[in-house]
């Protein structure tokens, strides 16, 4: 695949009724009233199907196993084949992708989504669970699923928050990561 580093998978329970009504406190009065469904890696909002804890020998030797990625998985039919597919999501990554996503193609079952803006944990998304943050972004910029449609504007508000936030719990260390949602039937 050109223009991305390199593809990672992973799983995450679906966003609930009772999720949405919790987030939707937050999330509306702070202007993300548009949002149609929410897609992040953030696991305050999207909790992961698997914990490092529940990670296996195997499962070792199959995930990406770098910093805060050890629940990210290299190919996708190992992590199907590891879990149950009923109600949940899972969802392809790409790491800092250097050149525009939305026509990179990491299967016939995914969709592109955008582009999430994660901390150096990948534990919270700036965008949804900082944000908004109106000298890097506001509401307005993001898709009907939370995220940025486009490379440069996710590389551009990034850029806004190095800079206008750097003191901030979650700026030093954010990274861009491309999102591609699998249809699951």
């Amino acid at each position: 695949m050109s223009g991305v580093y390199s593809m990672g998978h992973m799983a995450v329970l679906p966003f609930t009724d009772v999720d949405r009504s919790i987030w939707n406190r937050w999330l509306n009065p702070n202007g993300f009233e548009h949002l149609d469904k929410i897609v992040t890696l953030d696991s305050d909002i999207r909790k992961r199907v698997l914990d490092v804890d529940d990670l296996t020998a195997e499962d070792w030797h199959q995930n990406l196993n770098g910093d805060f990625e050890q629940t990210f998985f290299w190919h996708l039919d190992y992590l199907l084949a590891r879990i149950s597919t009923q109600h949940i999501e899972v969802f392809a990554l790409a790491y800092e992708p250097y050149s525009e996503c939305a026509d990179v193609n990491p299967g016939p079952r995914f969709s592109f989504a955008g582009y999430d803006i994660m901390d150096r944990d990948i534990s919270t998304s700036l965008v949804l669970n900082c944000g908004p943050l109106p000298e890097a972004f506001i509401p307005s910029d993001l898709n009907s699923v939370g995220l940025f449609q486009t490379l440069s504007a996710a590389t551009t508000a990034k850029g806004k928050f190095l800079l206008h936030y750097q003191n901030h719990d979650h700026v030093p260390g954010c990274g861009i990561w491309a999102i591609w949602t699998m249809n699951i039937p």
